[in-house]
């Protein structure tokens, strides 16, 4: 599979944990049974 900055929803294949790898950005992704989800951003209470 191809080198990515972020997964895409057009992949026909599975994502592997190769593929979890080469995801790069300020974007946080969790694989869960080979569909990758965004993580939430945790809040800075400080800047509350």
């Amino acid at each position: 599979m191809s080198s990515m900055s972020k997964p895409t929803t057009n992949q026909a294949q599975p994502y592997t944990y190769e593929d979890y790898l080469t995801w790069d950005g300020p974007e946080r992704w969790e694989l869960i049974d080979v569909v990758p989800y965004a993580c939430a951003r945790v809040l800075d209470r400080r800047s509350c």
